[in-house]
């Protein structure tokens, strides 16, 4: 059972210290397919043994499914969330009368105990005695641990219907499928022993957790002790490919699965094991022709559930491969699958797709709606998973609409789940990735590097893998914009090596952009032309970086096209937009359009106050401070860029505040301040020369130089 170190209270707020566990809970385990004999019967029997000694404290659990049992790294099984735990009326009768006072001062009132006649747990999970609403004690429990030994070694609930009363009806008065129907390699014992246990009439079934323990234990004694011929039984024999997989050893597996594969043919469920094997390794070409051979598979066979679930999993492939029109694909082949089904975890997982659709193209009210649909299947199947997914999209949906704190709160939230082990590892990875993604779009980068560091810890056992590269484009991009360009680059230049030859190639395309943005702030203008195209060739639109460039190419006019048609696609999308902006006010300027320039600056000075986004702040104070420099208003200019250069500084964003002090200096200048002029140039002079600017040192230089009459004391 887990282990409880603390129950406290900080402001007001109840909290629980509980153990760490480094594992996976039995729901994802299980993973809806049979598991080998010899890990039914080892879970099971650890299980029955923590139920017994809840049992003996006079405890009965009255949810035991397989989101509440958690198998660590070492293979043990831990029983948790005693939430709907109740005490049995013996054991109450014994607190209330003070046999336990010493050890336990809580005191249980009558009407604290579940009355008669209230049915709590999870459905599927249920006992008939449950379902009833009838008085419990300890064997509700053996029949639930039935239920998940059935669902074990089968991959199947017992008890399966459309809706909570169908449910109830085959729990009360239907025999399930012959587990041995689903699994022919089940052996005949431990059949017995699911048939025992989901015995309906109370006094028929197991009677106690030490009964079931034991034909448990003998069943695996029995199985050790068998002769070679009976012990080679292929539900009872550890598949080493599995057990590896299992462990997340994909190096391991990957060649277990290989082997098998040289003496037959892979079953869909091993080939979509060794697709996942394939993308952990990078050998991203394989895991999609492994994928789309699992797939025709389940469909060939006619599961067509299984079958959805890989179609989602190809459309998320093709979409980080960046061929959008095959991932859509995909999605519809999905849906059409899942029109007929009955309810299903992949209703929501397809939903949770379509959240991100909906979000992507800025319809953010059909994007909520979808998302509350989603969260509504991982609560009805309490899929712990979805459910954190879910709560992430959410956050995201409402940052979109301008709701940040509220959203950051919930991104944050769904992490804390995420990181405490809620989730299984890829979707750890791609939530610290999205995680990211998020806090930049917000122009956080503080944040960035923050979670930026905790995923590249999270990265280190998984170096094989492509989520390396996609943390190093994160962590080049917060770099550079806090004037650590060396450093920026070099991460940038890592993830092009992981991308280029990967087919990842959204990825690969957000690399040479971060690679374009840095030889454009150093002046090395073939370079970013290359590094711009390659990021357009991989899938990556390469703005507001490239019309930048082509400002500083002198030619103005493409610069301006450009960035009006990065503006005009997706308008929805307001904090992509906000990136923009900035690069619209100085392009506005240098072709002597004041009025858009102006335009450009208020509107984003507007979106920073939606949005709670400093960074934004300070580019609309400066590109204000910009316009009326332009318009010789430079008191008004002076005040403005202060203020600006303030933020930018107060950010840790040098090269952003040098340029802000070129613009004050000049502010200065029309005011006569020629002494702080001077010393704001200086400044800015120095942060190019450190950061390696060259275009912008030179002109700083060349400024100095034009006024130096006007500075000399």
């Amino acid at each position: 059972i887990c282990v409880i170190h603390e129950l406290g209270e900080e402001e007001s707020r109840y909290f629980i210290v509980m153990e760490l566990m480094d594992g996976q809970t039995l729901k994802y385990r299980i993973g809806a397919k049979p598991m080998l004999a010899e890990e039914i019967v080892k879970i099971g029997a650890q299980v029955a043994d923590a139920l017994e000694a809840a049992h003996k404290a006079g405890i009965v659990h009255r949810d035991l499914k397989p989101a509440n049992l958690f198998v660590n790294r070492r293979g043990d099984t831990k029983v948790l969330d005693f939430g709907l735990a109740k005490v049995t009326e013996d054991e109450a009768q014994r607190i209330s009368s003070g046999a336990h006072a010493a050890e336990d001062e809580t005191q249980l009132a009558p009407e604290q105990l579940t009355n008669p006649g209230t049915a709590m747990g999870t459905i599927a999970y249920m006992s008939p005695e449950q379902v009833r609403g009838e008085e419990l004690d300890e064997r509700t429990d053996l029949f639930s641990l039935g239920v998940v030994l059935y669902e074990m070694a089968t991959g199947k609930q017992p008890f399966e219907g459309k809706t909570a009363g169908a449910i109830f009806d085959l729990i009360l008065n239907q025999a399930p499928t012959a587990p041995v129907r689903i699994n022919p390699g089940l052996p005949a014992e431990l059949e017995r022993i699911l048939s025992k246990a989901l015995e309906k009439n109370k006094t028929l079934r197991y009677q106690s957790a030490r009964d079931l323990k034991t034909d448990l234990l003998r069943l695996e004694r029995d199985a050790t002790a068998a002769p070679v011929s009976e012990v080679a039984v292929p539900a009872m024999a550890a598949e080493p490919a599995e057990t590896a997989f299992a462990s997340g050893d994909w190096e391991v597996a990957y060649a277990e699965f290989h082997a098998i594969r040289e003496q037959r043919d892979l079953s869909a469920e091993e080939m979509e094991m060794l697709g996942a094997c394939a993308s952990w390794l990078s050998k991203f070409d394989e895991w999609t022709q492994t994928l789309e051979s699992a797939y025709a598979a389940y469909a060939k066979a006619g599961q067509d559930v299984a079958a959805a679930r890989v179609a989602l999993g190809l459309a998320r492939l093709y979409v980080e491969k960046g061929a959008a029109r095959v991932a859509g694909g995909w999605q519809r082949r999905a849906e059409r699958l899942l029109r007929d089904a009955p309810p299903c975890i992949e209703h929501g997982h397809l939903l949770r797709w379509q959240t991100a659709v909906e979000l992507g193209k800025g319809a953010l009210d059909r994007a909520l709606e979808v998302n509350e649909q989603c969260a509504a299947v991982a609560d009805r199947f309490d899929d712990s998973e979805l459910r954190t997914v879910a709560l992430h999209d959410r956050g995201q949906i409402l940052i979109a609409r301008g709701d940040v704190e509220e959203g950051m709160d919930l991104v944050d939230e769904a992490m804390a789940c995420a990181v405490s082990g809620e989730v299984d590892t890829e979707t750890l990875g791609n939530l610290y990735c999205r995680t990211m993604t998020v806090c930049q779009s917000l122009a956080d980068f503080n944040r960035v590097r923050e979670w930026s560091e905790a995923a590249s810890r999270w990265c280190e056992p998984h170096s094989s893998s492509g989520y390396p590269g996609v943390c190093q484009i994160h962590s080049a991009e917060a770099l550079r914009q806090q004037g650590q360009w060396q450093e920026a680059e070099q991460a940038a230049r890592s993830a092009c090596a992981d991308f280029e030859k990967s087919g990842l190639n959204v990825h690969a395309g957000e690399a040479f952009y971060v690679l374009g943005e840095i030889a454009l702030n150093k002046g090395k203008w073939e370079e970013a032309e290359g590094a711009f195209r390659q990021a357009h060739e991989f899938g990556h639109d390469p703005v507001p970086g490239l019309p930048l460039l082509r400002l500083a190419q002198g030619k103005s006019e493409a610069a301006r096209q450009t960035i009006e048609r990065a503006l005009s696609e997706n308008p929805q999308d307001r904090l992509r937009r906000a990136l923009l902006l900035e690069a619209r006010s100085r392009i506005a300027l240098a072709n002597g359009d004041l009025v858009v320039a102006e335009e450009a600056a208020q509107e984003l000075s507007e979106l920073s106050e939606k949005f709670g986004c400093p960074v934004h702040r300070a580019h609309g104070l400066m590109g204000q401070g910009a316009v009326q420099l332009a318009r010789e208003e430079a008191e008004s200019a002076a005040s403005a860029l202060r203020e600006a250069w303030s933020v930018f500084n107060e950010l840790g964003l040098p090269y952003e505040a040098a340029r802000t002090r070129v613009l004050l200096a000049k502010a200065y200048l029309q005011t006569g301040s020629l002494e702080d002029a001077s010393l704001q140039f200086e400044a800015a002079a120095k942060t190019f020369g450190e950061l390696g600017a060259r275009p912008d040192l030179e002109a700083v230089t060349e400024m100095i130089a034009a006024s130096g009459q006007e500075l000399a004391p």
